[in-house]
């Protein structure tokens, strides 16, 4: 069965799924010689990927309306991304990730609701909940490799097993997740290919629409040629990233 075919069999369930067993603080947390740790909280990781993970996180239906049914984004978007980003922050660098790890995931529990087609959703369901971690790790190799430094296939693989023990941190199952790096980058051209054009989506990804904002030394027609490359590095997702639906949506108003 292919990822996309899990993924839709699964994340229709809509039923949370939790591992709170015993010895669930004792399970491996990520330490100062991760190259998660070492990227993930590099301002330029955040700077630059911060556009590129709220696009691709939200072209997913189900996660793109729960935001929308449940988040303060459209009335107060600073104020939610200044509630979300300490709490993930804290999963990688705090005294106590597992504790974090779960209060981010709680923070989700009361997220369900319907989709377009009438079908449930549930925040917490493995296949969705993955979905949004998949999102951060492919945010810390694409901004990395693309703004800090290149990273060899061997760390790119590194940082995928790390994003696993990143995920065991939140206390959900795994049962979604890919387990080596080929099968996860099957799995991101399998879901590129369920993208949707959702007002959360475009609501998120208003600056790649109408253009990164242009420092006020540089001329308006200059910015514009300046800047449409770095536009298209924020999202570009892989080699067909451009024939999906989402994607021609998002930069219908740049052409």
């Amino acid at each position: 069965m292919s990822a996309g075919s899990r993924f839709e069999r699964g994340v229709r369930e809509a039923v949370p799924v939790l591992v709170d067993g015993e010895g669930h603080d004792a399970s491996p947390r990520l330490g100062p010689d991760s190259l998660i740790w070492k990227f993930y909280g590099d301002h330029r990781t955040q700077f630059f990927g911060f556009q590129r993970t709220a696009g691709v996180e939200n072209c997913i239906e189900q996660l793109a309306q729960g935001v929308l049914d449940h988040s303060v984004v459209f009335s107060d978007t600073l104020g939610r991304a200044k509630r979300t980003a300490p709490p993930l922050m804290q999963t990688v660098y705090s005294d106590d990730p597992h504790a974090w790890g779960r209060k981010v995931r709680d923070f989700h529990k009361p997220i369900k609701g319907t989709v377009s087609d009438g079908s449930r959703y549930h925040a917490l369901n493995p296949e969705l909940f993955y979905w949004a971690h998949a999102t951060f790790v492919d945010q810390v190799i694409y901004t990395t490799d693309t703004f800090i430094r290149r990273l060899s296939r061997a760390e790119k693989e590194q940082i995928f097993d790390e994003g696993k023990t990143w995920y065991r941190l939140y206390g959900v199952s795994d049962r979604g997740q890919p387990q080596t790096y080929d099968d996860f980058l099957a799995y991101w051209d399998e879901m590129l290919d369920r993208f949707v054009p959702h007002k959360t989506v475009l609501y998120g990804t208003g600056y790649i629409r109408k253009g990164i904002p242009r420092p006020r030394r540089i001329p308006g027609p200059a910015w514009k040629i300046l800047s449409a490359p770095l536009t298209k590095e924020f999202v570009s997702k892989s080699r067909h990233a451009g024939e999906s639906l989402c994607w021609r949506t998002i930069f219908v108003e740049n052409r």
